[in-house]
């Protein structure tokens, strides 16, 4: 009975994306003006990825030709169902 569950969530773990974006994001110089932590808030569902990878500030007020990567895999709800619950 176990098997079942199981074949069903490894089959919705390895559906492809609807959406698929990937940028990568270039500057000449980026400027922190603020002290303090600085950081991405990214809200997604339970099987939306949002990953930024880029330099870290490390102290630096300034980071001279700083470039992100940022890659977006989204699901589309299937229109009535139920969307997946939100972590707080």
């Amino acid at each position: 009975m176990i098997m079942i569950p199981l074949m069903l969530a490894l089959q919705v773990a390895a559906t492809p994306p609807d959406i698929e974006i990937k940028a990568t994001v270039r500057a000449r110089s980026l400027t922190i003006e603020k002290a303090g932590r600085a950081e991405v808030r990214v809200s997604a569902g339970d099987r939306n990825v949002v990953d930024i990878q880029g330099p870290a500030p490390n102290g630096r007020k300034q980071i001279r030709n700083p470039a992100y990567t940022v890659d977006i895999r989204a699901h589309v709800v299937e229109p009535g169902a139920a969307p997946a619950a939100q972590p707080e």
